[in-house]
């Protein structure tokens, strides 16, 4: 289950109060011939794939403010309007998750 990261541990699909919930994720991953892959996954895709073990690196583009009032547990936060300047922090090997 994704967790907030607030000591509440309350499940983020519960709250309800973050925008993660009504948002579609941007996910892009390297297809077998090597050629980046983009498109979208749901949130309960994403959690699917999390407690599976999958690895995949999340990227909170909100405000720091919305990113302290809750996130997905292990994302980073790279606002939307600073990820074209800071988009070399990000691990090269995706899949990586925007949202």
């Amino acid at each position: 289950m994704l967790r907030d990261s607030k000591a509440s541990g309350m499940p983020i699909l519960i709250r309800g109060h973050s925008c993660i919930l009504r948002n579609i994720l941007l996910y892009t991953a390297k297809t077998r011939s090597g050629k980046m892959e983009i498109g979208m996954i749901s949130l309960w895709d994403l959690e699917y794939r999390l407690d599976r073990g999958m690895k995949m690196q999340l990227v909170d583009l909100r405000t720091p403010a919305e990113y302290q009032n809750g996130h997905i547990c292990g994302a980073v936060n790279i606002p939307y309007s600073q990820l074209k300047e800071r988009f070399q922090e990000l691990k090269p090997v995706p899949p990586l998750v925007f949202y």
